[in-house]
């Protein structure tokens, strides 16, 4: 049974990477979507976002590949990664190395066609693992970390979700969850960027009209009208987990879009006992400066 709801909450990301960036598997997985819900398609299909919104998902998700495959090369298959609400982007799919385990936690619908399609376009992968479940509920972190082996590297990242979505109590509720989770050196709880960050240009009319959009058909309140301060909001988080934090910038997109993209960076929290893993991401942050991605 296709849940029109679920799906187009989620689906919103993998059609920007495919109309607007060259990320492997987009096109794969987006007719395979289209298979499968057939007539009730053009009424699943409308985006969360406006076209100027575009840049958002696209510069995040490279920014996010980045980060990914800059650990997968340090740690290879020591390395497990945990990505909450993974929705249909090609995360996995786009890793450069083999790492430890891959865990994807989304709604069970989704997690349940999107294992469908990797397997008709990868076939069955064993380090690739599907989680279901609330991740206010603690049941769902047992899950996880049943799946892994806490001596090694853990690397969690929410891309949209945890950011643009999640309030202070639900925040601390999930990070009562990670900590635990975060016990080997070199572990990672990475979150991305976003306007409730940024209050200076709410009162931009591209950002006023692509905030309204999204806050409608999301039906979340919080992304529009809990605003934040990036700075304050990384000392929350420090707070929450006493980890150092180290920023890493954005790559750019859509160029009418630079006045907010070149203001954005992810948000790592970890574990680097001789920061070898907090110099390797400040250089990538001076790389992502100087990348474009957009189509």
């Amino acid at each position: 049974m296709i849940d029109k709801e679920k799906i187009q909450k989620t689906s919103s990301t993998i059609l920007d990477l495919n109309d607007h960036a060259d990320v492997k598997y987009s096109e794969e997985i987006i007719n395979a979507l289209k298979n499968r819900i057939g007539e009730m398609w053009p009424k699943i299909w409308s985006k969360m976002s406006s076209d100027n919104f575009s840049a958002f998902p696209v510069a995040r998700f490279h920014t996010n590949q980045s980060i990914l495959n800059f650990m997968a090369k340090e740690f290879g298959e020591r390395l497990q990664i945990v990505e909450l609400g993974a929705g249909f982007t090609p995360h996995f799919l786009n890793l450069d190395c083999r790492i430890g385990k891959y865990i994807e936690v989304e709604f069970k619908e989704n997690s349940d066609l999107k294992r469908d399609i990797i397997s008709e376009t990868k076939g069955e992968i064993d380090n690739l693992k599907f989680i279901s479940g609330d991740l206010a509920e603690e049941e769902t972190w047992k899950r996880i970390e049943g799946e892994l082996n806490l001596d090694n590297p853990v690397l969690i990242f929410s891309e949209g979700v945890v950011s643009q979505y999640f309030d202070d109590d639900l925040k601390s509720k999930i990070s009562n969850f990670i900590k635990p989770l975060m016990s080997a050196n070199g572990s990672i709880f990475m979150l991305d960027d976003t306007l409730r960050n940024h209050p200076e240009f709410q009162d931009n009319e591209i950002i006023k009209e692509g905030m309204n959009k999204i806050s409608g058909v999301s039906g979340s309140s919080v992304y529009k009208n809990d605003l934040r301060n990036f700075e304050l909001e990384n000392l929350f988080w420090k707070k929450l987990l006493n980890m150092d934090i180290v920023n890493v910038d954005y790559m750019l997109s859509k160029p009418e879009m630079d006045f907010v993209l070149e203001n954005f960076k992810l948000t790592i929290n970890l574990k680097d006992e001789d920061s070898s893993i907090t110099r390797g991401l400040k250089e990538l942050s001076l790389q992502n400066k100087n990348i474009r991605v957009w189509k």
